[in-house]
């Protein structure tokens, strides 16, 4: 299983690239846990409409909502208090289950690496979507360029995703 936070699902659901990632990680299953469902479902609300195709992902199945253990929901309270209750919980679960972790909060990326929990960020995944092979550079760029602009933010160091 590869954890996935809301961030990494936002961005990449607002340019119709789930299938991307669902590409990328075809031999394993993508999960959530129910704080990013919930997060998603309080940000449709407020207005992002794109987020409702989370839902119907999580409705089929393609991406799997898992439930933290009693043990794991005790854990995040050991984590850093800058962490919001989502990156709490999916922090706890991926050192738990030693499950690889995607998200795109500096904080937690870098708690996971330094705790050791593997941990990819958005450069990350578009950096591997063309060393794999599986788009091409141009692509890649563009895919880039596209995130930022329905993003609103600047991808870090985004020159460094092509460089050999």
């Amino acid at each position: 299983m590869i954890w996935v936070d809301n961030n990494i699902l936002s961005t990449f659901t607002r340019v119709s690239a789930m299938d991307l990632l669902f590409i990328l990680f075809s031999r394993q299953q993508l999960g959530l846990t129910p704080a990013v469902r919930g997060e998603m479902l309080e940000a449709i609300e407020q207005g992002c409409a794109w987020l409702r195709d989370i839902v119907r992902l999580i409705e089929s199945g393609r991406l799997q909502l898992v439930a933290l253990t009693p043990e794991e929901l005790l854990a995040t309270a050991t984590l850093p208090d800058s962490f919001g209750d989502g990156e709490r919980k999916c922090v706890a679960v991926c050192q738990t289950r030693d499950w690889p972790f995607l998200t795109n909060d500096k904080r937690a990326r870098n708690y996971c690496q330094q705790t050791g929990v593997e941990a990819y960020d958005l450069a990350g995944l578009l950096r591997t979507l063309w060393e794999s092979g599986l788009k091409s550079k141009r692509f890649v760029r563009q895919l880039a360029d596209r995130m930022e602009a329905a993003e609103g933010m600047a991808i870090k160091n985004k020159e460094a995703i092509f460089r050999k």
